[in-house]
């Protein structure tokens, strides 16, 4: 199911990056209509609640919405920013980019698989017969034993397993003498380290991140005005500073204030304190850092005290469907 396909618009890049080498600049669209948001479909941690979806972070720019994670309710969310969509004259659902594969950053991908075309804004509706691609980008596989430690499928293999359980199902169920089926057409693309993608609109890389899982990403996405970066989930890493290095918005992870001498234990391994954040936000001089997928904080107001010990830069504790 790896996609050799191309639009017209679409130019698909992987270039892997070499030690010490610099994020590559582009000239992009500057038309005043192609003006940079960031919309937070959910905030995510592995627990969802009424007011906090599954992590996903959705940039606008150009009237295409691109996805990062799709966490579960993505879908829900965003016909609940239709006013906001509508505003930003979204038409088109661009590409859908995964940080990793856990189930709390990936499970949206079902309802997305039948429910990822925009006919009109904060609408989506299903592909059956437009035949309308959902294009992801995520992991490849690790290999080894299927009882190793960190072996994992990739994008490619869990695309597979959704389309065949639906291709399943009755597209008609109920009517007589139908026998209709529903194919989920998918474009999916095991990513590496480099430009993963790139259009007139956006260039979105990739670099490695440490997590639990087997491989890990964060994503940079620089457009004609702005540069975003994306931590996913991590424990603090150099990438992540390489990658902003003075960005517009960044969109870090936090698991509890501070982990103390003895270090992240159990669920807390493969994420990053209050306190580390703080130090990584010194150094890599984001304009905006943006938290969210933010686990075992008392309250905002004690994280934001725990970032200050190293940063004084501007902080917000992301809410499902703020902007930015």
């Amino acid at each position: 199911m790896r996609s050799n396909w191309s639009f017209v618009f679409i130019v698909v890049a992987a270039v892997a990056f070499g030690s010490g080498s610099r994020f590559p600049s582009q000239e992009l669209s500057k038309n005043p209509q192609t003006t940079t948001s960031v919309i937070v479909f959910g905030v995510g941690s592995p627990n969802i609640t009424a007011d906090r979806s599954g992590t996903s972070i959705g940039i606008v720019v150009g009237g295409r919405l691109y996805l990062f994670d799709a966490g579960a309710g993505v879908e829900r969310r965003i016909m609940e920013a239709t006013p906001k969509l509508a505003a930003l004259q979204v038409q088109n659902f661009g590409p859908v980019f995964l940080t990793h594969l856990d189930m709390d950053h990936t499970l949206g991908l079902a309802t997305l698989l039948y429910y990822h075309s925009i006919a009109a804004p904060g609408r989506l509706t299903n592909t059956s017969d437009s035949g309308t691609p959902l294009n992801v980008y995520g992991p490849g596989p690790v290999g080894g034993p299927p009882d190793a430690d960190r072996a994992a499928i990739g994008i490619d293999a869990v695309m597979n397993h959704l389309q065949t359980a639906f291709a399943q199902q009755p597209f008609a169920r109920g009517i007589s003498g139908s026998n209709l089926q529903y194919n989920p057409v998918v474009h999916s693309t095991e990513i590496t380290p480099g430009i993963v993608y790139r259009d007139s609109l956006v260039t979105v890389s990739a670099f490695k991140v440490s997590h639990k899982t087997a491989i890990a990403f964060g994503f940079r996405i620089q457009t004609a005005d702005r540069v975003i970066v994306i931590s996913g989930d991590t424990s603090p890493v150099e990438a992540v500073i390489d990658a902003c290095s003075g960005c517009d918005l960044l969109f870090h992870e936090v698991f509890s204030l501070d982990f103390g001498p003895q270090g992240p234990r159990d669920a807390a391994q493969g994420h990053t304190s209050a306190l580390e954040l703080g130090e990584i936000a010194r150094r890599a001089r984001p304009k905006h850092l943006v938290i969210y997928h933010d686990v075992r904080i008392p309250s905002p107001a004690a994280g934001l005290d725990a970032i200050r010990k190293g940063f004084s830069g501007k902080v917000t504790f992301a809410q499902d469907l703020d902007t930015f």
